[in-house]
């Protein structure tokens, strides 16, 4: 079978789906992001899509964590459909550095035909530093949605970009974004950076209220914020890029 968006297309993704939202842990806001994913290999080329890497990130005593979920590789196999589920020794930590940790799996028995599948959740602490939500990707996406429900006392401003036009529902309780039959993104020689024409939502605080009722407007000026409001602790991570679905980028 090959992909009706893109015929040379080594793998697809059928679906990507993504919700975030908050919690309070230990008197704190941290935001909670599951992702399900289904991906679709072709060639043996999108064998790679099969590994996946998930960059997690501490800072002092605060620290990301994450966990796996529904990871299954499905196979077509004599007309019957055989699932191989992943397993603790295919699941990886690796320490990059005394910031960053790298949590990778290994979908078992994935070959040309099969479909994969995984769920993942990840609560971070760095609340002023969302993720990039990419709705275009090396490889084709059927269908991708991200859901984003904030929080009163944080508001964040949206930032979509990209040649498509994505559906957005904003109703009074959460924000959703949802974009179908995506074709990938591709290097070009005449392009410094790809990144600037990705099909991406890109989230930013733009104010917050401090448990003393002050509510500070930092919309005005970014550069602002970094340098006068999360000095320190913060300013380490505002330097930080993250994607949501970045083990899906190259």
């Amino acid at each position: 079978t090959k992909s009706l968006i893109d015929t040379s297309a080594v793998a697809e993704v059928m679906f990507s789906y993504g919700t975030t939202y908050f919690i309070v842990v230990d008197g704190n806001y941290n935001a909670v992001t599951e992702i399900s994913t289904k991906i679709k290999i072709f060639k043996k080329e999108g064998l790679k899509y099969a590994n996946v890497s998930f960059p997690l990130y501490n800072q002092r005593n605060k620290a990301e964590k994450m966990s796996i979920t529904n990871a299954i590789t499905y196979n077509l196999v004599n007309g019957k459909i055989e699932k191989s589920k992943l397993k603790s020794s295919e699941e990886f930590l690796i320490t990059e550095n005394e910031n960053l940790k790298i949590k990778k799996i290994v979908l078992p028995n994935v070959k040309e035909g099969s479909i994969i599948e995984y769920k993942s959740k990840i609560t971070t602490p760095f609340i002023w530093n969302l993720n990039t939500w990419n709705f275009q990707l090396s490889i084709p996406v059927l269908a991708s949605v991200y859901k984003f429900t904030p929080v009163e006392e944080i508001r964040y401003q949206h930032f979509i970009k990209g040649f498509y036009q994505v559906d957005v529902v904003n109703n009074s309780t959460h924000f959703l974004y949802k974009l179908s039959n995506i074709k990938p993104i591709k290097e070009e020689a005449w392009v410094n950076n790809i990144e600037n024409y990705r099909s991406s939502l890109r989230l930013e605080i733009s104010q917050y209220e401090k448990s003393s009722g002050l509510i500070n407007s930092v919309s005005d000026s970014w550069d602002s914020l970094v340098k006068n409001i999360f000095k320190g602790e913060f300013g380490e991570e505002l330097n930080r890029t993250r994607y949501f679905n970045d083990d899906l980028k190259s």
